[in-house]
């Protein structure tokens, strides 16, 4: 078997996580996973469909290197409908390996409704992916518009945390302040 992680941003499981259950999962499913058969991408989106990680995977699985595909959920493989049913149906009709989600419940050898619980949760990714991606912006757009930063700027601005705080240890919004060296690189 084959397993693929994906992970996009710091809050989410990391890879290890994932790797260790779903290596857990295929002792239990009888499935041995070569270390060669372990791919995987760190903080990636699951809407790019060019990952060096993915790529590898869909060469072994074109090349039948494997006869199972485990991943820990739908949304690790794709954040969208047509691409995630599109790889999975293509992976178990036309090459004939078979394809685990446990998180998602999916296991495409012994459920008769693998293919309408795939587009289910594939319709759920999409919708949450595209639903988060709003909220961040409109919390980005609030802060922003309160003078507070709590990501990069362009050069000639920094945020800097309120006063009497250590800057190395906060993560909370930061104020927008201009950057006294970044703004001499800029009227230069």
């Amino acid at each position: 078997g084959a397993l693929y992680a994906r992970y996009s941003t710091r809050h989410q499981k990391s890879v290890s996580d994932q790797v260790r259950f779903l290596l857990e999962t295929a002792i239990h499913q009888k499935i041995r996973i070569p270390l060669e058969q372990i791919y995987f991408d760190v903080a990636v989106s699951g809407r790019k469909t060019n990952r060096p990680g993915l790529n590898q995977l869909k060469l072994a699985l074109e090349f039948r290197q494997v006869r199972a595909l485990l991943v820990l959920s739908t949304s690790r493989l794709y954040r969208n409908l047509q691409e995630a049913l599109g790889q999975i149906c293509r992976t178990k009709k036309e090459l004939g390996i078979r394809c685990l989600f446990p998180a998602s419940g999916i296991d495409t050898d012994h459920d008769k409704l693998w293919e309408l619980m795939l587009t289910f949760h594939s319709i759920v990714d999409q919708m949450t992916a595209t639903m988060y991606s709003d909220h961040v912006r409109a919390s980005h757009t609030a802060k922003f518009d309160r003078g507070e930063v709590h990501g990069s700027l362009p050069i000639g601005y920094e945020g800097r945390p309120p006063e009497g705080v250590d800057p190395n240890s906060y993560q909370g919004p930061k104020r927008i302040c201009i950057s006294e060296s970044g703004a001499e690189i800029v009227r230069q």
